[in-house]
C-alpha cells in the first residue's frame, strides 16, 4: 500500500512528522492509520507547522510587553505558543501513536493491522 499524501499546505515540519509517522519501519511494517486517525495525524502536523511560526515570530521579540495599565505582562505570542504547544500534545496523546522503543505498542499496533486485514478479505 503507498503512503498517503500529505496534506496540502503543510510546512516543511508538518510534512516531517507526516512522513516519519507513515513511513515504513525498520521491520517493514507500516502503521495503518483509520480515517478519524488520519485526521488527526493532519492536524497535529499543522500544530507542529503553528509550533514552528510561532517560535519564528518570537525570536526576536521580548519576554514581556507593557500591558493595558503600562505592567509588564507576558509576551501574547508566548502564551499562544504554550497553548498550541498542549493542543498538539493531546492531539498526539489521542493518535497513541507507538514509539519506536515501544515493542507492547508495536504488538498492539500489529495485531490491530492484521486483524483489519483478514475482516477486509
Amino acid at each position: 500500500m503507498a503512503t498517503p499524501r500529505c496534506p496540502k499546505g503543510l510546512g516543511p515540519s508538518g510534512r516531517r512528522l507526516w512522513r516519519s509517522t507513515l513511513a515504513d519501519r525498520d521491520d517493514g511494517s507500516r502503521l495503518e492509520l483509520r480515517g478519524d486517525e488520519m485526521v488527526l495525524l493532519a492536524e497535529a502536523c499543522r500544530l507542529v507547522d503553528d509550533v514552528e511560526r510561532l517560535r519564528e515570530a518570537l525570536v526576536d521579540e521580548p519576554l514581556t510587553v507593557k500591558g493595558s495599565q503600562g505592567q509588564d505582562v507576558a509576551h501574547p505570542l508566548r502564551g499562544e505558543l504554550h497553548r498550541t504547544i498542549g493542543t498538539l500534545d493531546r492531539v498526539l496523546r489521542t493518535l497513541s501513536l507507538p514509539d519506536a522503543a515501544d515493542t507492547a505498542a508495536d504488538r498492539s499496533w500489529a495485531g490491530r493491522n492484521l486483524a483489519r486485514a483478514r475482516w477486509a478479505s
